[in-house]
Order: C-alpha cells, then sequence, then structure tokens
C-alpha cells in the first residue's frame, strides 16, 4: 500500500530521443537520490488504450526482452516521484521541473497522483505501456504491480 502521495512529473514534449530520455532519467536520479526520494520514469511509443506488454524468450541467457504491442504514437515520457510517510516528493518533483526547463527547454508541471489504490493504478498504467522503465530510490514500484494484478 502506498502510504505516501505520489507525484507526476508532466513532460509536455513528444518525439523524445532515447538520448534525451536518458537526460531526464540522470537529472532524476541525481536530484532524487540527494534527496531521498524514489522516482519511476518510463519511455513509451505506444498508445495506453491499446498496450498489449509480451515478455519474449528468446532462448539466450539474461533478462528476457520486453516488447509492447499495440498503436504506435510519437515517443513520450512518464514520470512518478514518491517519498516517505515523513517526507513529501512534491519540492523534488518541482526542483525536477525547474530544472528541465532551464537546462533541457522542455516545459513540464507537477500533478498529484494520490495515494493507496489511485497511485496504484497509475504506476500499472505506466508500467503497461512502457518499453524502457527506469527507477531508483527505496519505492518497489515493480512490486506494487504485482499486487495490482493479483
Amino acid at each position: 500500500m502506498i502510504d505516501s502521495t505520489l507525484y507526476s512529473v508532466e513532460i509536455y514534449k513528444q518525439g523524445i530521443t532515447l538520448d534525451g530520455y536518458y537526460k531526464i532519467v540522470s537529472l532524476m536520479r541525481y536530484l532524487c537520490k540527494k534527496n531521498n526520494i524514489s522516482f519511476l520514469c518510463v519511455l513509451s511509443t505506444t498508445n495506453s488504450l491499446f498496450a498489449i506488454p509480451l515478455i519474449e524468450q528468446t532462448g539466450k541467457r539474461g533478462r528476457p526482452k520486453r516488447k509492447v504491442y499495440g498503436k504506435k504514437v510519437p515517443p513520450h515520457v512518464h514520470t512518478a516521484v514518491i517519498g516517505t510517510a515523513e517526507k513529501s516528493a512534491f519540492s523534488t518533483a518541482q526542483k525536477i521541473c525547474k530544472r528541465l526547463k532551464e537546462k533541457h527547454d522542455i516545459a513540464g508541471k507537477v500533478v498529484s497522483k494520490g495515494q493507496g489504490q489511485h497511485g496504484q493504478n497509475y504506476i500499472s498504467y505506466l508500467y503497461r505501456q512502457a518499453d524502457i522503465v527506469r527507477s531508483g530510490g527505496d519505492f518497489d514500484f515493480a512490486m506494487m504491480v504485482r499486487k495490482d494484478k493479483q
């Protein structure tokens, strides 16, 4: 169960390159690690209404490939940050938004996604359409998706 408020840094730029995505991830990793906040950043190229994630077994060793099938759209980024019960992630989300505007000229805003079931639904929404997933911090976002599906 999510005990603190989940925030999203809505990024208003479509057609983000892979290099641009990794710059956003490194900025989020730096600011969240500095403030002891957990983050999730996903790159999506699929419309969420038609997204079907599948794990492809290639027979090779290592992590299996994750492929998302569905209607393709321009690459875009979804993010989530969450603090602890004692410390909110809102100020860190605002710092991320401010730095994205200053350094990378990417517009965005901070939106609250709530606590409890609303936060779990948002995390499931992100994982369902994610081509690339990067996360950090103490909070286990993948565990929330597994709990939601049970």
